[in-house]
Parts: structure tokens; C-alpha cells; sequence
């Protein structure tokens, strides 16, 4: 685990469809890369859904975000993004790691708090 100083935290904790929050989360990802921000990003409580591999929005309308992130690990400034998922709310939803997309790192409690004190700025969606 690294912590990135001078560095912004996003910490995602709403299902990725049913409301904007997860989907205004990945455009604020994608901004802060843009913009050359270091970003870690955090998924806990229902957030740990957006690291599911091939997860599909059951409404009509909605976009896939698993298709975003995955584009976001891709890009060319994909070195300036992490993604860390809290292991006790994914066991808690019985998503383990062979369920995540790659790019995704399983955290501790303990570990994510470091993450977040690290960061220069923390954004909660």
C-alpha cells in the first residue's frame, strides 16, 4: 500500500446504479487524472459492487461503469490511479477477489485509513 501525499482520495460507498453517486464519482476520476492529480480511490459499503467484473445496470439508461473504470486503468495516465476495495464490506456482500476486475486491491480497515490520511484532499460519494 502506498500513500500518495499531495494527492486526492475518492471514497465511493454508493451501488453503482440507482443513483448519480457512482457515476459522478468516475467523472471526477476522470477529471482529477486529466487534470494530473495522483487519485486513490476507495470503495466501501455498496461501493465494493462498482469493482465487480462485468457487472450490468439492470435499468435501462444507465451506463456501464464497469467499462469506464476499466477504460480509466487503461488510459495513458493510468499510473496516476489506484483503486483499493475494503475487504470486510466485499466479504460482507460475498464479493471476493476473483470477483474484481483487474486493477482492483483488496484493503484493510487499518490500511485505508493511512490511504485516506495521506491524501491532500477527500471527496465522498
Amino acid at each position: 500500500m502506498s500513500k500518495m501525499s499531495d494527492s486526492i482520495c475518492m471514497i465511493i460507498r454508493e451501488a453503482p446504479y440507482g443513483t448519480i453517486q457512482a457515476a459522478e464519482a468516475a467523472r471526477h476520476i476522470s477529471g482529477a487524472i486529466a487534470g494530473g492529480l495522483k487519485t486513490t480511490v476507495v470503495l466501501i459499503e455498496d461501493g465494493v459492487y462498482l469493482a465487480k467484473e462485468d457487472q450490468q445496470a439492470r435499468c435501462p439508461g444507465w451506463t456501464s461503469l464497469s467499462e469506464v473504470l476499466k477504460q480509466t486503468l487503461q488510459g495513458k495516465r493510468s499510473d496516476l490511479v489506484k483503486f483499493y476495495v475494503h475487504d470486510e464490506s466485499a466479504l460482507y456482500r460475498n464479493i471476493n477477489t476473483a470477483d474484481l476486475m483487474g486493477g482492483f486491491e483488496m484493503a484493510g480497515g487499518t490500511d485505508i485509513a493511512e490511504i485516506v490520511a495521506g491524501a491532500k484532499k477527500v471527496m465522498l460519494f
